[in-house]
């Protein structure tokens, strides 16, 4: 007999993912004829012989709803997640699991989630704003979100004035865009309060307020921490970071101005002017360098507000700054020979010095001055004594090379040498040999040789801070098989494009022949570093073993074949020298991550560095693969998944991208084997024979390519500001059609500008850029251009 009690043991089977049999519906009390009956109102249908699937996903929903009045939350959890995995696109489901990720802060898969509902007819698109905006503040958005969110203003989240509680809830979103969060909880409470129980919506809204002011102390916290340590310039990397995540709130503004003028005291030692010398407003006092009042006014604030001022940042940094520049004026008015005696205090060994060789009070400044005016002989002269006064003779080899760098790359400030030095001076340096072995490859990857030299000089003398040179004699086979075409100076390299792919470079004047395959492979070496695989074109056996002779030779790198014959190839994969212990699944699941929060690149980071050690499995390859699709780079999608696909027969797996992989490449065919997890038609979706409802394109260009203006046209025709944005949306596709980027991202940047664009045409925005690397190989034979004007 069908029941609602009956149902309900239904759905329970659903929610605890056990097949539904004759067996078990007959357990929940339902009988041949019952079962009949659900299958003709299309709750059942029968998939073999004692087996069903469910298709009432309605009813579903339904019952997980009943569980939340009942208060069974972890179970409803169950029933919505089960809902989703029927239908992931329903977005009322989607709301639901997104509502649940923020109670619980679990970030995993709450965009997958948002995205559904985000731009659904059904939602109030200012509230999932307001989502949107408080997640920028909280985690880091996927790409795709990123740049929209830090930009929403007060329209865009605010809530529609003819609502009876519009003022209300307008003063919260007023104060969280002024990042002002703590106010804004008060706010809401205030507004439970006068209004009853909160909906939904507004919890969601106050779970988010918490968590953004819960991120709030902890950047706080934070900044503390690196003051105390002296970290001033990772303060500044900090901030950075944040600001390209989401705009600073005013505070976090002050206090990078303020850290910023402390480093450049430390650096340069010249205190700013003070531009302004009597206000009231510590903002005011700060812009205008008037270190001394501002810390007069925040002194006297924290003392009205009862605020402990170790807890207050700009205060801290304003005590910081000015105790600096109280220390300098000391200094500086002291008579020089009182100078000279404390220098000579604090070093004893100055006694044996020759006077002229007795170190100044501006003995620092003095190398920089000499510096600034290319006398490296004073300059170096005077570093060496200055080392060896603060006992720190050490380390001059390491400032000694920095200079040289700093002479090449045309940096007149020497900011590296100036920057170590620094440090040094003030005993916080710590030796770093991975940051050199790491410049070392920067260099390599773009042709440095000179700059390269002197990284592996670094490196080669490290042995005096510490026994980790044994890397030097295998960066110096690298650095010699590419450096080895570009002297002497008068041979120069000459690229050229060959069918084989057997020489990418070749000498002008070369006096003996070179092997071709082993200037085959040192062409690939840049390639390879950049991308951590290079999949060679198919080959014969015989040019596949010399291949694999030759890398055999070449350090930090390995070689494996892939493919069957005729068509097997030959992968190179850039396998450094890694020293010390590598977390294997702390970088897959930190990759993970990051792929499902759509940070690609940081997926492809951290996959990359398993790619570098030990033998690599499958799910490596595909899920760096997988990261380049999303970023739409083609070539490196192709290769890394080919790889994948090749690897996982062995391994016995299931990842296989064939029919992806033949998408991608253009290939059609009848039959195509299944595709694991991953489905082109994600990032194909937008076809280039949709004129998005603008019927007379084609009137419209042939009147635009005889001189006359598109507004002119949008007068004439009566178009609407909608109508107008979709029309250079279209032409920016046309001329993406043609690969024509430069026209085709003017139009795009015009369609962008117009700001009544609505959320269709704001999603028409994102689909074009998105596939404009791809509309060229979307064309078919029917396709029917637009009559262009020659730009």
């Amino acid at each position: 007999m069908i029941n609602q009690e009956n149902l309900n043991k239904l759905y329970d089977l659903l929610i605890n993912d056990d097949e539904l049999t004759t067996k078990k519906l007959n357990e929940c009390g339902f009988n041949s004829k019952d079962l009949t009956d659900l299958i003709e109102n299309e709750t059942l249908v029968r998939i073999k012989r004692g087996y069903y699937t469910f298709l009432k996903i309605d009813d579903l929903y339904d019952y997980g709803k009943q569980l939340v009045s009942a208060k069974e939350y972890d179970k409803s959890t169950a029933c919505f997640e089960k809902c989703y995995q029927l239908d992931p696109n329903n977005a009322q489901i989607c709301f639901q699991l997104f509502f649940r990720c923020v109670i619980n802060n679990n970030y995993n898969k709450i965009f997958e989630y948002f995205d559904k509902f985000y731009n659904d007819n059904e939602f109030d698109n200012n509230y999932t704003n307001f989502y949107l905006y408080l997640l920028s503040m909280i985690t880091e958005l996927p790409e795709k979100h990123k740049k929209y969110a830090k930009f929403l203003k007060f329209e865009d989240i605010s809530v529609d004035s003819n609502d009876n509680d519009a003022y209300e809830q307008n003063r919260i979103r007023t104060s969280a865009l002024n990042q002002r969060f703590g106010l804004a909880l008060k706010q809401l409470n205030d507004y439970g309060n006068q209004y009853g129980r909160l909906n939904i919506q507004n919890i969601i809204i106050k779970s988010l307020l918490k968590q953004a002011i819960a991120k709030q102390k902890m950047v706080k916290e934070n900044i503390i921490k690196l003051i105390n340590e002296r970290k001033y310039k990772e303060i500044i990397e900090y901030l950075e970071y944040i600001q390209e995540c989401h705009r600073l709130s005013f505070n976090d503004e002050t206090i990078l101005i303020l850290v910023s003028d402390l480093v450049e005291i430390i650096d340069k030692e010249i205190i700013p002017q003070k531009q302004i010398f009597k206000t009231d407003k510590l903002y005011e006092a700060i812009n205008g360098k008037n270190y001394e009042l501002a810390l007069s006014i925040c002194k006297e604030h924290d003392e009205k507000n009862n605020i402990e001022s170790n807890t207050n940042v700009i205060h801290i940094l304003l005590e910081e700054i000015q105790n600096l520049i109280t220390k300098k004026d000391k200094i500086e008015y002291l008579p020089n020979k009182e100078v000279e005696r404390i220098n000579i205090k604090i070093n004893p060994s100055n006694e044996n010095l020759k006077n002229d060789e007795i170190p100044s009070s501006n003995n620092f400044i003095d190398i920089i001055n000499y510096l600034m005016k290319q006398d490296l002989d004073n300059a170096f002269r005077i570093l060496k004594n200055y080392l060896k006064n603060i006992n720190k003779e050490e380390y001059e080899f390491l400032i000694v090379d920095l200079i040289k760098i700093s002479l090449i790359e045309n940096d007149i400030a020497f900011i590296k040498p100036m920057t170590a030095l620094t440090h040094i001076t003030r005993e916080n340096f710590e030796f770093n040999i991975s940051e050199y072995i790491q410049d070392f490859y920067d260099s390599l990857s773009k042709n440095e040789f000179k700059k390269a030299r002197i990284y592996i000089d670094i490196i080669s003398k490290s042995n005096i801070l510490e026994n980790t040179s044994e890397l030097v004699t295998k960066l110096e086979e690298i650095l010699n098989g590419m450096d080895r075409q570009q002297k002497p100076e008068d041979k120069v390299k000459e690229k050229i494009v060959c069918k084989n792919e057997e020489k990418q470079f070749k000498k002008n004047n070369a006096i003996n022949k070179k092997d071709e395959n082993k200037e085959f492979i040192d062409s690939k070496l840049i390639e390879l570093f950049e991308n951590g695989i290079v999949v060679l074109k198919p080959m014969d056996r015989e040019r596949r073993k010399k291949i694999h002779d030759i890398i055999n030779d070449i350090p930090d790198i390995v070689s494996f074949s892939i493919g069957t014959e005729p068509n097997r190839q030959v992968v190179l994969r850039f396998k450094p020298y890694i020293e010390g212990y590598v977390d294997v699944s702390k970088l897959s699941k930190e990759g993970k991550a990051a792929y499902k929060l759509g940070d690609y690149d940081l997926c492809i980071n951290k996959f990359r560095q398993l790619l570098e050690f030990d033998e690599p499995k499958s799910w490596v390859y595909a899920q760096i693969g997988l990261a380049y699709l999303k970023k739409f780079n083609r070539p490196l999608a192709i290769d890394y998944l080919t790889v994948a696909t090749y690897l996982s027969k062995n391994e016995k797996r299931e990842y296989d991208f064939t029919e992806l992989i033949e998408k991608l490449k253009g290939i059609k065919r009848e039959e195509r084997k299944p595709i694991f997890k991953m489905n082109i038609d994600e990032f194909s979706n937008d076809s280039v024979s949709d004129n998005y409802g603008i019927e007379n394109i084609e009137e419209i260009a042939t009147l635009i390519s005889k001189g006359v203006t598109l507004d002119e046209i949008c007068m004439k025709m009566q178009l609407s500001e909608e109508q107008k944005s979709i029309i250079l949306l279209i032409y920016a596709r046309e001329y993406y059609i043609q690969s024509n980027y430069k026209v085709g991202d003017r139009y795009l940047k015009e369609a962008e500008k117009i700001r009544s664009s609505s959320k269709y045409v704001k999603s028409l925005i994102e689909e074009i850029r998105k596939n404009k690397n791809f509309y060229k190989y979307k064309v078919d034979e029917e396709y029917k251009s637009l009559i262009l004007k020659i730009q």
